[in-house]
C-alpha cells in the first residue's frame, strides 16, 4: 500500500509529457495513438526480413554433402504450400459468407444512428484482418520448412547449441511476423475506420478485425 500510495504522488507530482486531452482534433489525438503501434509493426516486419536473410545465409544439405536432405525439405515445403493452398481456398468461401452477413447486418442495423457505411466498414475490416491472418500462416510455414533443414544440418554438422540458434532465428522470425502484421494492420485500421467517427466509434470495428484475423 505505501509503495501505492508513493507512486500516485509520484505521478501527481510529475508534469505529463503528452496531454492528449489537449489536442482538439480527435483524428489527429488518434494518429498520436496508433502511430507508436504502427511503428512497432512495421519496426517487427523489418526485423523479420533480417532474420529470414539470416536464416537463409545458415548451411543446407548441399554444404555438408547430403542433397538427399534438401530434396526431401522440398518435398516437405511443396507439400506444405500445397496444404496452403487448399486451406485457404476454402477459408476465403468461409470469409466471403461473413463478409456479407456482416455487409447485410450493420447495414440493416448500424452501430452509428443514420451511418450507411456500417456494413461495408465491418465487412472490409474482417476481410483485412482475413488477409494478414493467411499471410502470417504463410510466412511462418514457408520459415519452418526453410529453417527444419537447416536445423537438421546445423545439428548434424554442429552441435545441438547450433541447431537450437537456428531454430531460435526461425521461430522469431514466425512471432515476429504475426505480431508486426497485427500490429501494423490494427493500427492502419483505426486510422482509416477514424474518418467521420468519434475514437469510441472506430475503434467498436475492430471486432471484424479481430474475427478476420482469428
Amino acid at each position: 500500500m505505501v509503495g501505492v500510495k508513493a507512486a500516485k504522488v509520484m505521478f501527481k507530482s510529475e508534469e505529463s509529457i503528452l496531454k492528449l486531452w489537449e489536442v482538439e482534433d480527435e483524428f489527429v489525438r488518434m494518429l498520436i495513438c496508433a502511430a507508436p503501434l504502427l511503428v512497432c509493426g512495421l519496426l517487427s516486419l523489418c526485423f523479420v526480413l533480417v532474420l529470414r536473410r539470416k536464416l537463409l545465409s545458415k548451411k543446407v544439405g548441399k554444404d555438408i554433402d547430403v542433397p538427399k536432405v534438401d530434396y526431401l525439405a522440398a518435398k516437405v515445403k511443396s507439400g506444405s504450400i500445397a496444404f496452403l493452398k487448399e486451406e485457404y481456398k476454402y477459408l476465403s468461401a468461409y470469409v466471403v459468407v461473413w463478409a456479407i452477413l456482416l455487409l447485410i447486418l450493420f447495414t440493416v442495423s448500424p452501430m452509428k444512428d443514420g451511418a450507411g457505411d456500417d456494413g461495408i466498414r465491418s465487412a472490409a475490416c474482417l476481410v483485412v484482418g482475413a488477409l494478414l491472418s493467411g499471410l502470417a500462416g504463410f510466412i511462418g510455414m514457408t520459415v519452418a520448412t526453410d529453417g527444419n533443414v537447416r536445423t537438421t544440418v546445423a545439428c548434424a554438422a554442429g552441435t545441438l547449441n547450433d541447431g537450437l540458434r537456428v531454430a531460435f532465428t526461425a521461430g522469431a522470425a514466425m512471432g515476429f511476423g504475426v505480431v508486426g502484421l497485427a500490429a501494423t494492420g490494427l493500427s492502419v485500421l483505426l486510422i482509416i475506420m477514424k474518418l467521420n467517427r468519434t475514437q469510441i466509434e472506430a475503434v467498436q470495428y475492430t471486432h471484424s478485425f479481430g474475427f478476420g484475423a482469428s
